[in-house]
């Protein structure tokens, strides 16, 4: 019997990266293929103490998806979802990757949000702005890059902290490597616990309209520290 990674297609896309087991998966704390169209909540292959919630008019769709059955479907009203615990990343090396397809970048939307209601805290963000991508700690930004976003593109994105230096990582679907983009952020920062919201934001009017896949959250280990990262060509392995 093929093990479910096996069945998610390692065997399909020549472009990117594939690869059968991950052999940093001890240290994923969050993973979601997004793949239980039509269910909510989902519960990700890997996550303790938590399952993925669904607000209205978000769930999961066999619309759009890169890799699987389908994706999350965000709304600009209510956003995509959220995770019922959060977990933190201190100071540690880490790794943060998702494919993003948004609806529209003329507007300003959050991707990845561990802040709550307020902003006192060390917390992290990633957002688009006027297609604008940026790495956000504190609502300070560190790491920007303008034009890197298109709409109605899927796009792979990396966030990856190796040794106190971190990095972002941006291309579109079919490219073997992602370029970094902006600059290298010199960081230690204490990165705090908070509920992940994707495509979710705890301030109203930064929700994102469009759809997320293959999500996956590393602490403890840095994947990507060059001047390219590989752009995975199948969803990520579950063990």
């Amino acid at each position: 019997m093929k093990t479910r990674a096996a069945q998610r297609g390692f065997y399909l896309p020549h472009w990117g990266t594939s690869v059968t087991t991950d052999p940093s998966f001890a240290n994923v704390v969050f993973l979601a293929h997004a793949d239980a169209v039509g269910v909510a909540p989902l519960t990700p292959e890997v996550y303790a103490g938590g399952t993925l919630g669904f607000p209205v008019g978000a769930s999961c769709s066999g619309t759009e998806k890169v890799f699987g059955a389908g994706s999350i479907r965000s709304s600009t009203a209510n956003g995509g979802a959220y995770t019922s615990t959060g977990f933190a990343i201190g100071t540690v090396d880490a790794t943060i990757e998702f494919w993003v397809r948004l609806d529209s970048v003329a507007i300003t939307q959050v991707l990845f949000d561990c802040r709550p209601a307020s902003t006192s805290g060390v917390y992290f963000a990633l957002t688009a702005v006027n297609a604008e991508l940026r790495y956000s700690v504190n609502s300070i930004t560190r790491i920007s890059q303008a034009g890197a976003l298109s709409a109605t593109t899927w796009h792979f994105i990396a966030w990856s902290r190796v040794s106190g230096s971190s990095r972002l990582y941006c291309t579109t679907l079919g490219n073997a490597t992602a370029p970094q983009v902006g600059s290298t952020f010199t960081d230690s920062l204490n990165l705090l616990n908070g509920d992940l919201g994707i495509g979710a934001s705890a301030f109203p009017g930064s929700h994102t309209g469009g759809y997320f896949d293959d999500i996956r959250v590393t602490v403890g280990v840095g994947r990507y520290s060059g001047a390219t990262c590989p752009v995975p060509s199948a969803a990520w392995p579950n063990s």
